[in-house]
């Protein structure tokens, strides 16, 4: 998330989301009277029936009344009262929803008093705290790129490229001075490893590297249950990229994510320090007792809980607890769908006997 401050008395913020838990971040942030200025696009109607037209271009403020976070597509929906705009076509006092999706830019105005500088600042740090996904390895008879997947893009780890001498003699007379480079090289992956713990490590490229490479990993003690390998055609940072585009990669991606929140909601099923239901998890959130809140995507997008949602939101996030949102029709988010839409991991336990469910 991207952050300036407008104006000297903290009134103004002009953002830009730059990944989808940004949006949240933002759903959190404003309150029912502030205003939002951004570029949107609003039907025009023509004709004497009112018939309806093109979607025009513009710049609108809205003071706001409403706020949605639509999970399940990437867009934060801000419904409010016109305040400022081409009269013609956007009247004051007409209703408008401006949808934001990362990259998008946007001004805040606090509508009364000014932002709680505070709170902007944890945000902004919690947007500069990517969630782990993946480990890519492009690797080939030459060359390794080694990069991390997060829900903010690919971030470059490193790349190596074999000695020049290794190249000249080929890769069958160079076959020793590949495994010495790739045994120095899983020995700095596995070190990433370590430090990142990323939910599953993709090797990718053409031929025995990839298999030499991932047999290395093994031993340097990455977990076999976390390695996939996957068939392609060139390493190195080319490579990186390249894996990016492919089918299976990004299969294996989306279920690691996937993985991720099924073993969170197993959680609330095996565990005493749990909380079902909106009343007992907002109880523990005012009690900070709150880990992990688990939110389906379905009671965001319907609104279920209107402005007391805001309120355990922000419980949590004050206490330092974790907020993820699962989709409603994956499996974790039809378990949790069983349990309300709405659960939590505790700290310790709130009550007695563990969750009674409400």
């Amino acid at each position: 998330m991207k952050i300036w401050v407008e104006d000297g008395k903290g009134r103004i913020l002009r953002v830009r989301p730059e990944a989808l838990d940004d949006l949240l971040h933002l759903y959190l942030l404003l309150d029912r009277g502030d205003f939002v200025r951004a570029t949107t696009y609003r039907q025009v109607r023509v004709g004497l029936r009112g018939e309806r037209g093109s979607r025009v271009r513009m710049n609108l403020t809205v003071r706001v009344e409403k706020v949605s976070f639509h999970r399940f597509s990437d867009t934060l929906r801000i419904t409010g009262v016109i305040v400022e705009g081409p009269e013609d076509i956007a009247p004051r006092g007409s209703h408008h929803t401006i949808s934001v999706k990362v990259g998008d830019e946007i001004l805040l105005i606090k509508g009364d008093g000014r932002w709680n500088l505070k709170y902007v600042r944890k945000m902004l740090e919690k947007s500069r705290q990517p969630r782990v996904n993946a480990m890519v390895i492009a690797v080939d008879h030459f060359s390794v790129g080694v990069g991390l997947v997060t829900d903010q893009g690919l971030r470059e780890l490193f790349s190596r490229e074999l000695d020049a001498q290794s190249k000249r003699w080929g890769y069958r007379a160079g076959r020793a001075g590949l495994r010495k480079f790739l045994e120095e090289v899983g020995r700095k992956v596995a070190e990433h490893y370590l430090k990142l713990r990323p939910t599953i490590v993709i090797v990718y490229g053409p031929g025995f590297p990839k298999e030499i490479l991932k047999d290395m990993l093994i031993a340097q003690g990455v977990p076999g249950s976390s390695l996939r390998a996957v068939q392609g055609w060139s390493g190195g940072l080319e490579g990186l990229y390249e894996a990016l585009r492919n089918e299976e990669v990004l299969r294996i991606i989306g279920a690691s994510m996937a993985v991720e929140d099924e073993r969170l909601v197993s959680r609330l099923f095996r565990e005493e320090n749990v909380a079902y239901g909106f009343r007992e998890v907002m109880a523990a959130a005012e009690l900070g007792a709150v880990s992990t809140l688990l939110v389906s995507s379905r009671v965001l997008k319907e609104d279920v809980y209107g402005d007391d949602m805001v309120k355990l939101l922000r419980e949590v996030e004050r206490y330092g607890g974790e907020i993820r949102v699962v989709f409603s029709d994956s499996e974790a988010g039809r378990l949790l769908e069983r349990l309300g839409g709405i659960a939590a991991i505790l700290r310790f336990r709130v009550f007695k006997g563990g969750s009674t469910s409400s």
